[in-house]
């Protein structure tokens, strides 16, 4: 339970489309925000498993399956991204995104 690449850069102001890609066997998520707000969200999860949510800032995906997400980096500094679907995020489902 891995994002590849885990780490990635941005410059300030830039666009970018996230082509994503579950090769795993379970459904999966990326989901973009302040680490503060990924764990909050995740502990609501824990609690509603069953949780069908859909913003701007989220892709969920069933195993196999390819979509995309576009997103605005309009300052420095770093965006977080998990998954936050129960227990894949403690199992190492996170990346960041270094914003320069």
């Amino acid at each position: 339970m891995r994002f590849t690449p885990s780490d990635i850069e941005v410059n300030a102001g830039g666009t970018v489309r996230f082509l994503i890609k579950n090769t795993g066997k379970i459904p999966h998520e990326l989901v973009i925000g302040t680490i503060a707000d990924l764990k909050a969200h995740a502990a609501e999860m824990q609690k509603m498993p069953g949780m069908q949510h859909a913003e701007p800032n989220m892709i969920t995906l069933a195993a196999g399956k390819v979509g995309g997400l576009v997103w605005h980096f309009n300052q420095a500094g770093t965006v977080d991204f998990a998954c936050l679907i129960p227990g894949h995020m403690e199992a190492g489902m996170v990346g960041k995104v270094k914003v320069s």
